[in-house]
């Protein structure tokens, strides 16, 4: 999950968004089959991988699923008190709308 978070930020950072998403996307899937929602702020939380996932959908010009991931995003930023997560999700979404 952690290695997959990893090489999805390089390939972003890269500019080969299909490849980031791909990564981004498997982390997520690892996350949520683990019911890994909150793992310590190194390994980051559910929240904070939906809208990694989102960044690269919104990038690809998939706005339906970038808002989609970031609604869903929103209760577990919210609930983990993650302060930053929420305001970048937020951020996304007004620029999105």
């Amino acid at each position: 999950m952690i290695c997959c978070s990893d090489l999805g930020e390089l390939f972003l950072a890269r500019g080969e968004l299909v490849t980031a998403r791909r990564f981004l996307e498997r982390a997520l899937q690892v996350r949520q089959e683990l019911g890994a929602v909150r793992m310590g702020y190194v390994h980051g939380s559910m929240g904070s991988s939906l809208l990694a996932v989102a960044r690269v959908a919104e990038k690809q010009g998939d706005t339906v699923t970038a808002s989609r991931l970031l609604h869903e995003a929103i209760p577990f930023a919210e609930e983990s008190r993650e302060v930053d997560v929420a305001r970048q999700i937020d951020e996304l979404l007004r620029r999105i709308s």
